[in-house]
């Protein structure tokens, strides 16, 4: 039994030493950044990953698992053996932190593909993909496609016996220089290694301690051999090796070493490929003793400046290699001159750490600030004693840290970015790195405590008064309790609600709503509803808590998933018109949506179809758009279901106005009727519901943008199973004459689930049926009585945002987005606002976002 597993994102799974991180940076166009983690590429990356797996896995390797860098094979000889392998690999995974790629790994199977090569309990065989390589080549017909067949005969050596002289004629074409010619010789051996190729060797293992049996075969121009073991008489090949002899002279010492040498076993292999990893060996068994080599020293000036405007501090660093860095900061609280050099000093401590200094050399014109660090001043003062202690405490980080004063003229650089950043005048001559601070350094930050007291349940008092007759003293509150507790009833010991949707809704905390509502939300079947139609869904499937309408639009709020997809509005040119069904399954609007990104079977295109009136939905993923495929489906998902239908609306697309498609509608008397060119909104329904389909897959799919096609019947079955505005009903309700029953009544029982009766179900299923008609009759006035409306667009974010909010932001304002990407990306820091509905934004790590963005491109963030 075997499993194949492979690690995910490989390399990246290794953290750098924070020293060495430097020294694998990049540069974008948003500045300088360096990896954390070992990244593709490195010389010796392949060979630390491989010493990483052998040291974790050095107990399992030749016993119960292969590895090599980042596959891995379980192998166990008996199959009820091997949960128990496995659990010994996930163990050493989990404790060493590895995670695994779900989609690369393959559990319990008889054989597989590992490192190329076909793996099962009899062996090891060919991949057929490379036999196949040959097998379907033609005869060559110039250099390059000799070359390619040299090429792929040479990653199949191990299974061709006497590889080399079966090659020779394909390798003797090379050598003849650009001049290309087929011989007879040359056709015979391509005709020879395509009938050996029909049934190739399968390679088995030796056996511990097992007898090898080792065969020469040597040619005039090649050396062959073949390692065999015996099993049952018959001689099975472990490894097939052929060289060929560069010349007679070298050919006579070749099979000379060769005769004498296989006596011995031994063989010669060169080994380049371990070169690079001597190389890095090396360098870490001889590196020298960092602590014996001084430490370069930093340089760091500062100065503080305080004016009737405002307050600032400069600090300019000056690394061993000559590279300044000069800085402007802002302070934006009130502080003396004195507090103003301190800032400039802690700043210049801080930046000094933060660029990796271990020793430094802090200049000031600050003669108190100076002393004070110095001990020859005392700090009197309570906020000088503050800073003092906070200096005190910066230099302590450091291996050496020494403090001079300087005169103002020997210190201009700090001084001027001091002066700078307190009167905040611009300056276009230098780099200057513009920070601001909004409080002093010795302040800590407000630390707030949330306190989360344990209320009382809503219910319990009117569970105690139901059951106890509990009511409160005051007369007043009695009645009110009285007149509450009339709308509920005690049922096999627990709450229910007499409703007017529903007959008994199941009462729930506020804790247990919150499951509910998640679930329905973005559980396993859940779409990502509204706030409004979450709360009706969850009403519909018999739960009930006071705060449910908005508990479920504070869900929908601040679900991230819903804030990154949410729809983009867009005011309509006119009023829409809705297209009138008169009865199910009579008008059907089909569309196509793609390409999305390729799944299972190179599917990409998704096809679509909704009938008018239920607002049932179909859909199929797709490898490639045709007329058969669109008949296929027409026919499979359509007819076969639900009967012939009078129409069928689409677009102008080939797919659809092709002369196959009209012939076979016109065969079974279906209509076709097209929408205008460029309009897509004369078939609205189904591109809304493509719309609402796409929205629903991104929010379940997160990252793993390929697995749309397994996440598509959930995403199909919550649509069928959520009301639909326009009739009232969901789609599932209006074709089969009931509600179908929901995850979350399984995990949370309310009363149908709980008091299931087969009998009382079934005449309550006929029942429906007879309904259904009215059922479907009140739809379709509701259909033609309530057409599409407008509402006008007022952009939330208009209604009190102030400085430091957070907002989204439209992802296709700044680029292309594709079908399953997300809408709106951010969160950003509102750090401007400059005039009527235009901001000036800012990211999460302090980065400036360049441009204003006008209130038409963002919307408010909810964490």
């Amino acid at each position: 039994m075997l499993s194949f597993l492979d690690a995910y994102q490989g390399y990246n799974q290794i953290p750098l030493a924070p020293e060495d991180q430097e020294k694998a940076s990049f540069v974008t166009d948003q500045g300088v950044f360096c990896y954390n983690v070992m990244p593709f590429g490195l010389k010796n990356a392949g060979a630390t990953y491989q010493r990483l797996v052998n040291h974790m896995f050095q107990n399992q390797i030749g016993r119960n698992m292969e590895v090599y860098i980042d596959d891995m094979l379980v192998k166990s000889e008996k199959e009820q053996d091997h949960i128990k392998d496995l659990e010994e690999c996930f163990q050493i995974l989990t404790t060493f932190g590895m995670k695994l790629n779900p989609a690369k790994c393959t559990f319990g199977v008889r054989g597989g593909r590992f490192l190329g090569y076909m793996i099962s309990e009899r062996g090891i065989e060919a991949n057929p993909e490379k036999i196949n390589a040959i097998m379907d080549m033609s005869p060559p017909k110039s250099i390059r496609e000799v070359q390619k067949l040299a090429g792929r005969l040479a990653a199949l050596n191990r299974f061709i016996s006497r590889s080399a002289d079966k090659g020779l004629p394909f390798f003797k074409i090379l050598r003849g220089g650009a001049k290309f010619e087929w011989s007879k010789n040359g056709q015979e051996a391509f005709d020879e290694l395509k009938k050996y190729l029909v049934s190739p060797p399968l390679l088995t293992k030796p056996e511990t301690g097992e007898t090898l049996y080792l065969y020469l075969a040597v040619s005039e121009n090649a050396v062959s051999s073949v390692l065999v073991r015996q099993e049952n008489r018959e001689h099975l090949p472990v490894y097939y090796v052929s060289k060929l002899l560069a010349s007679p002279k070298l050919s006579g010492r070749m099979v000379k070493w060769a005769v004498e040498l296989s006596e011995y076993g031994i063989e010669f292999h060169p080994r380049p490929a371990i070169k690079a990893q001597v190389l890095a060996d090396f360098v870490v068994e001889l590196a020298y003793d960092e602590a014996s080599i001084s430490t370069p020293t930093w340089s760091v000036y500062v100065d503080g400046s305080s004016t009737s405007t405002g307050s600032g501090a400069g600090v300019a660093l000056e690394s061993p290699q000559g590279d300044k860095f000069e800085y402007a900061i802002k302070l934006d609280f009130p502080s003396s001159n004195n507090e103003a050099e301190y800032e400039a000093f802690l700043a210049g401590c801080e930046l000094a750490l933060a660029a990796g200094a271990k020793r430094i050399v802090i200049y000031s014109d600050s003669q108190l600030v100076v002393n004070q660090v110095q001990g020859s001043y005392e700090a009197r003062d309570e906020k000088m004693a503050k800073y003092f202690s906070k200096a005190k405490n910066m230099l302590g980080k450091f291996e050496e840290a020494s403090v001079v004063q300087v005169s103002r003229a020997n210190n201009a650089t700090a001084d001027q970015l001091a002066k700078l950043a307190s009167s905040m005048a611009a300056i276009r001559s230098r780099k200057i790195i513009f920070i601001s601070s909004e409080r002093a350094a010795i302040e800590e930050p407000e630390e707030v405590i949330c306190i989360d007291p344990t209320l009382l349940s809503w219910k319990e008092e009117i569970i105690r008064f139901l059951t106890k007759g509990v009511q409160p003293e005051n007369k007043k509150d009695a009645k009110v309790l009285r007149r509450k507790a009339s709308r509920f009833a005690m049922i096999d010991g627990e709450l229910y609600k007499r409703g007017f949707s529903q007959p008994f809704l199941k009462c729930l905390t506020p804790e247990e709503g919150n499951y509910v509502l998640r679930e329905i939300h973005e559980g396993i079947c859940g779409n990502h509803l509204g706030g409004k139609a979450l709360a009706g869904k969850s009403l519909r499937q018999g739960f009930y808590w006071p705060t449910m309408l908005g508990d479920a639009h504070e869900v929908v709020k601040r679900c991230r998933a819903c804030q990154e997809h949410a729809n983009v509005n867009h005011q309509p040119a006119a009023l829409m018109r809705p297209l009138e069904s008169p009865c199910p399954f009579d008008q059907w609007g089909i569309d196509l949506v793609g390409p999305l990104p390729q799944a299972t079977g190179q599917r990409k295109f998704l096809i679509v179809a909704v009938d008018y009136f239920t607002k049932w939905v179909e859909a199929e993923p797709l490898a490639k758009i045709s007329e058969k495929e669109v008949i296929k489906f027409l026919w499979r998902n359509i007819v076969c279901r639900f009967g012939i239908p009078r129409a069928i609306i689409s677009d102008n697309g080939t797919q659809f106005s092709g002369n196959k498609l009209k012939e076979w509608c016109k065969g079974l008397a279906i209509k076709q009727f097209f929408t205008s060119v460029s309009n897509p909104q004369a078939n609205g329904q189904t591109e809304v519901t493509n719309r609402t389909i796409l929205q629903h897959l991104k929010t379940r799919l997160g990252t793993a943008k390929g697995a749309w096609v397994d996440e598509l019947p959930s995403v199909l079955w919550a649509y069928r199973t959520t009301p639909r505005t326009t009739t009232g009903e969901t789609p599932f309700s209006l074709s089969y004459g009931t509600d179908a029953v929901a995850p979350a009544e399984v995990g949370e029982l309310n009363w149908r689930v709980k008091h299931y009766d087969l009998e009382a179900n079934e005449q309550g299923l006929r029942m429906n049926l007879d309904f259904v008609e009215e059922v479907r009759e009140r739809a379709s006035v509701r259909l033609c009585t309530k057409p599409e409306w407008q509402r006008p667009i007022i952009p939330e974010l208009g209604q009190g945002t102030s400085k430091g909010d957070l907002v989204m932001r439209k992802a296709e304002a700044s680029g292309p987005i594709g079908k399953l990407d997300s809408k709106w990306e951010g969160p950003y820091k509102v750090t401007e606002i400059v005039g009527t509905g235009a901001y000036k934004l800012q990211q999460m790590d302090g980065t400036n976002i360049p441009r204003t963005w006008n209130i038409a491109n963002l919307k408010k963030y909810y964490s």
